[in-house]
């Protein structure tokens, strides 16, 4: 009588010994070989996984960047892009009245810690100080104006919102260009410039 099959083929080669259960490893061996604990495995920074991949910092964080091109570090780019388009922004969405906002913010909260953000904060503000000012009172008379009935207050109510049309623009593309030119690491001079802030 033949001996039925007693279980598939050891992975080693090796036929199974008297006892040892069909499709497991010989005492003494293990399948799959053993893998390193938890504590042994390499990690970021070791042999195993290597260095970061180029492009990416050193283990240090990104504090080791060099700072942008006409800026002493990070944090004075970004309040300077926030000075310009926050003015931009300002303007356009209340049609021309809080451009000087976003200026006034960053002077106040970075200008005393920055020489950098204080002049470009200053520069925005010597500009969108008059242009809100101006839009404010051309609002403030087409609100008074449109109170005259018949042609002649349709006519100045038209008018004016045209002026105030054309200072909204204004603001809004002098603000962006002021970002722009911030973003390349310079400082804009606005046409217009009071120096109502020294």
């Amino acid at each position: 009588m033949t001996q039925p099959p007693t279980g598939p083929a050891d992975p080693t080669g090796d036929q199974p010994q008297q006892g040892q259960q069909p499709g497991y490893p010989p005492p003494g061996q293990s399948y799959p070989p053993p893998q390193p604990s938890y504590g042994q495995q390499p990690g970021y920074g070791q042999s195993g996984y290597g260095q970061p991949p180029p492009g990416y910092p050193p283990s240090g964080g990104y504090s080791q960047r060099p700072p942008p091109p006409g800026y002493p570090s990070h944090d004075d780019k970004t309040w300077a892009l926030i000075t310009h388009f926050g003015a931009a922004g300002g303007v356009f969405i209340s049609g021309g009245v809080l451009g000087f906002v976003a200026p006034l913010i960053a002077l106040l909260g970075r200008g005393n810690q920055s020489p950098t953000i204080r002049e470009h904060a200053k520069a925005a503000l010597n500009f969108f100080i008059p242009l809100d000012a101006v839009a404010f009172l051309l609002i403030l008379l087409r609100s008074c104006g449109s109170l005259h009935l018949g042609l002649l207050g349709t006519l100045y109510s038209a008018l004016l919102g045209l002026v105030i049309g054309v200072v909204w623009i204004v603001g809004v593309i002098f603000g962006v260009v002021g970002g722009i030119r911030a973003n390349e690491g310079q400082l804009y001079r606005y046409p217009l410039n009071l120096s109502l802030i020294k």
